[in-house]
This record gives structure tokens, sequence and C-alpha cells, in this order.
């Protein structure tokens, strides 16, 4: 068990000196038996007395020089062996101790595999919290943690041999203080289980530790590849609303006047977040897929996706003031456009109000010379941008009109006047202000085609009334059998009241069409620019409305008054 040079070489003269001693004594059996043999001759009286004599004595002699040195060799091979075993009794303490050190060792090495696979565990955790729907990532995070568990277990065990081994070793120590080779020898069999125990332990907890470590790998790879692929969604989508931003910016524009003007520059100022937005979600999406870790990639996906809700925000925008641009579009034609030795910029605090509101127009004259006197207006007023009417009795600076019919209205105003005490006269055209009058109903073309609708509907309902009571009259009359004055009597009420019917179905039929002509001619003169002949139209079409619907009532009356028994 022991193999150092000290425990060989007593081990070795051991066994020397009893070999030496086993060959001694086989010589001193030998002699001892030729005396005894060279005794028996004497006393046999056989052969020679004196050679028997001096034969018996040499060998007698023989005998015991052989038995001494047997002796001899006996205790020496006593003493080697004595000496071998206080040798190996030493010897099993540095064994020991190599043993023990492999077990403390093995434990260490255990315990750093359980802290490496929990902490694999961890950011396979941490993973899966910033990429909760992929079903990989939780895989891999159930692997990470069981296995940690397990390295957790081995590393338990680990310490626990150690510390077994710890004990084993001081019983070593303390049997071969003793010079005890027995109690050292199995004490020393108790730390070599032990050790081999936790060096088993620790190979298990590094086989764990390495497999959780390769889970939690797959978790934080396949996170950051997701984060990765939902920031450049982020990107995609602020792109395609960077674009939709442009093309508004671009059809925004086209619109002219100083009111649409205004907003194509701000859908324009929208374009360019937009496109800003687009850049950082880029750049956010570039850096996700290369991020260290879930974490990083979870962050620059929040940026990108923030990037992309902006975009879409500043691309909403845009296409608001691009609608807006077109909406308040000055080309129109037939506008004033003399200027003489002065400018004049209009304004208006709205672009939008609705039926029954209030605009408020003012004007900024500037005249080229001093003392400009005191300058004429003369306001103009357009509905289809073409023909243009003098608003009777608006002849300040400022006009503040109240709308009552919906609509889009075109204003202008041309100062006029003196400088230099009557020297020398101005003129100047203002620019062309759109304003928007809208009716929370719709459109007249809408209001006008919704009551046409109605009537058409209430028609429709009329007609089939007067129908269902021609059939039950006419199903009656197949199969009962009608005699006599009374069933005649009941014939001809359920007739008339048929009748009646539809007449009132008639009548309603009648005062759809008429709605839906009228609704024609609304659509028509909302389109010419004629608002108050289309709102005129709108409410004759809510009366034909009206009426269909009263008639569609009556003749519903009439037809179950035809119906019943």
């Amino acid at each position: 068990m022991v193999n150092d040079l000290t425990t060989q070489a007593a081990v070795s003269a051991a066994q020397s000196a009893y070999q030496e001693a086993i060959y001694a004594a086989d010589l001193a059996r030998h002699y001892n038996s030729l005396a005894n043999m060279y005794l028996d001759a004497l006393d046999a009286d056989v052969g020679s007395p004196t050679t028997n004599t001096l034969s018996y004595a040499n060998a007698n002699s023989q005998a015991v020089s052989a038995a001494s040195a047997a002796s001899s060799y006996a205790v020496a091979a006593s003493t080697a062996a004595s000496t071998a075993s206080s040798a190996a009794t030493q010897g099993l303490v540095s064994l020991a101790s190599s043993t023990y050190a492999a077990a403390s060792s093995a434990a260490n090495t255990a315990t750093e595999a359980a802290s490496s696979a929990a902490e694999a565990a961890n950011s396979a955790y941490l993973a899966m919290q910033y990429d909760k729907t992929s079903t990989t990532v939780s895989s891999a995070y159930a692997v990470a943690s069981s296995t940690a568990a397990a390295a957790s277990t081995a590393a338990s065990t680990a310490a626990v041999a150690a510390a077994a081994a710890s004990s084993a070793y001081a019983a070593v120590s303390s049997a071969a203080a003793n010079d005890d080779y027995e109690a050292t020898s199995t004490a020393y069999v108790a730390t070599t289980s032990a050790a081999t125990t936790a060096v088993s332990a620790a190979t298990a907890g590094s086989t764990a530790a390495s497999t959780a470590t390769s889970a939690a790998s797959l978790a934080n790879s396949t996170a950051i590849s997701d984060l990765a692929t939902a920031a450049s969604s982020s990107a995609t989508v602020a792109s395609s609303a960077t674009s939709t931003a442009s093309s508004a910016a671009s059809v925004a524009a086209t619109q002219t006047g100083t009111q649409a003007s205004a907003y194509a520059s701000s859908a324009a100022t929208a374009t360019s977040s937009a496109s800003s937005a687009y850049a950082v979600a880029s750049s956010a999406a570039v850096a996700a897929v290369s991020a260290s870790d879930p974490g990083t990639a979870d962050s620059y996906a929040r940026v990108a996706q923030s990037a992309s809700s902006l975009a879409n925000s500043y691309a909403a925008v845009a296409t608001s003031n691009a609608t807006l641009a077109a909406k308040f579009s000055t080309n129109v034609s037939g506008q004033q456009t003399t200027n003489s030795n002065a400018t004049l910029t209009s304004a208006t605090t709205t672009n939008s109000i609705s039926v029954g509101g209030t605009i408020s127009i003012t004007n900024t004259l500037k005249v080229s010379g001093t003392l400009p006197g005191d300058p004429t207006y003369t306001w103009y007023v357009s509905t289809d941008g073409a023909d243009w009417t003098v608003v009777t009795g608006a002849t300040s600076a400022t006009y503040s009109p109240t709308i009552s019919i919906a609509g889009t209205y075109y204003y202008q105003a041309v100062a006029t006047g003196t400088y230099f005490l009557g020297a020398g006269k101005y003129t100047a055209s203002g620019n062309v202000i759109t304003i928007v009058v809208t009716n929370p109903e719709g459109t007249y073309t809408e209001i006008a085609s919704s009551y046409a609708s109605t009537a058409s509907s209430a028609a429709s309902t009329a007609t089939s009334q007067a129908n269902a009571a021609s059939d039950a009259i006419s199903l009656a009359n197949s199969s009962a059998n009608l005699t006599g004055s009374l069933a005649t009597y009941y014939t001809s009420q359920a007739t008339s009241s048929y009748n009646v019917a539809s007449s009132y179905a008639s009548s309603a039929a009648m005062m759809a069409s008429s709605a839906a002509s009228t609704s024609a001619l609304a659509s028509s003169y909302e389109a010419e620019g004629a608002y108050s002949s289309a709102s005129f139209e709108a409410s004759v079409a809510a009366s034909y409305a009206s009426y269909a619907t009263g008639f569609s009532s009556l003749a519903s009356s009439a037809a179950s008054a035809a119906m019943e028994p």
C-alpha cells in the first residue's frame, strides 16, 4: 500500500533476513537429525564408537550454530519488519494528506461549478424575462435551472465528502502518532473513500455547470436575436411611416396660398422629424444585433419601438397637415390682383369653424411713403373660388362674419387710399383667406343622401306591408267558404283597407323618389359652391323623408286592418 524507499528497504531487509532464518533453521534441523542418527548408532553399538562420537559432536555443533544463525536472522527480520511497519505508517500519513487535499480541491471545484451553474441559470432567467414568448428561451432556462440544482447538490455532496476526508485524515495522523499501522491503514481507507466521493461529485457538478452554461448561452443568443428582430420590425414600421409622411408632404407642397403653405411647411417639418425618428430606430436595430446581452438588446428594441411610434405620430401629423393644405388651398381665379404703392396682408385666427361660428380676419397695410391717410376697405367673398361678390357693408380693416351655412368660403380684402396729403394714390389686394365651415351632421350631400335613404326605406316598408295584406286577402279567399252577407262584408272591408294601404305605399314611394331627386340637387349645388341652395335642398329632402315615413306608418296601419280576421 505504501511505496516509499524507506518502507521498501525495510521490507526487503525483513524478507531477506526471514529467508536466511528459514535456511538456517532448515540446517539446524538437518544437523540435529544427523546428531540424533550418530547418537542412535552409539546406543545400538553400530559402527565405531569413536567415529560415531566424533560425528555426533560435529553434527550437534553444526546444529547449534545453525540454530543460533536462524535466531539471529529472525531477530533481524523482526527488526526490519518493525522498521517497515513504522515507515509504512508514516507513509500512510503522507498519502492520506494528498488524498485529503484532493478531496478538498474537489469540493472547491464543485462549489465553483455550482456558482457558475447558478449564474448561468440566473442569466437564462433574465433572458426569459426579456423574451417571454419564446419557447426556446423558456426551455433553455428550464434546462439551466435543473442542471444548476444538480450542480448545487453535487457541491453539497462534495463538501460533505471533503469534511469526512478531513476527519479521516485527522484519524490517520493520530494513529500514526501512536505508530498503529492497522488503525492508520483503516483511517487511510476512509480518507480515500471520502476523496473518491468528492471527486465524483465534482465531476458531476462540472458536467452540470457546463450544461447550464450552454443552455444559458442558447437562451441569451435567442433572446438577443428575437429582440433584434423586434427592433428591425420597428425600424421597418418607422421607414414606412417616414415614406407616408414624405408622400403627404410632397402633396401638400403642391397646394397654393398662404394658409396652405403654412400647413405644407408643418407637413415638411413632421416629415423631417419622422425621418429623424426612423434614423434612431434604424441605428437601434443595428445595435441590437450585436448587443452583448438581452438587457442591452431590449434597451435598443425599446428605443427602436419608441422611435417607430414617434415616426408614426409624425406621419399622422404630416398626413393631417397635407389634408388641411388641400382643404385651405387658395387655388382660385378671378380674385383682385391690383397692387400699387402698397401691400396688404390678411390673416385669420382660425381657418375652420362649425356652422354658426364667427371668424375674424385682420389686415396689415404697408404704404410706400408717409401719411397714408385713411384707407377704404372693400371685402370680397366666393364660394366656388371663381365668382366673387362684394360683401355689402364690410368696409373696415377687420371682418368678422358669423357663418350659418356649411361650406368652403374664400375671402379677400382690397385697400385703397391716398398718401402725401392726396398727392398720390395706392391700391393693395390682400391674399385670399380660406375658411372651412363644417356641419356636425356632415356635408349637405351626405345629409340629403341620408334623408333620401330613409325615405326609400320607408317606401319599401310601406310597399311590403301592402303586398302582405294583398297576399293575406287572396289566401283567405282561396281557403275559406265565404258565403253570406257577413262574409261579403268582411271581404269588402279588407279589400278597402288594402286599397288604402296601397295608396299610402304609392305616396311613400313618390316621396322617396322626390327625396332622391332632391338629394341629387343638393350634391350638385354643393359641388358648385352654392351652399345656400344645397342647404335648402337638404332640408327639402328631410321633408320628403318625413312624409315618406308618415305614409309608411299609415300604410302599415291600413295593411294591419286589412289582415285582421
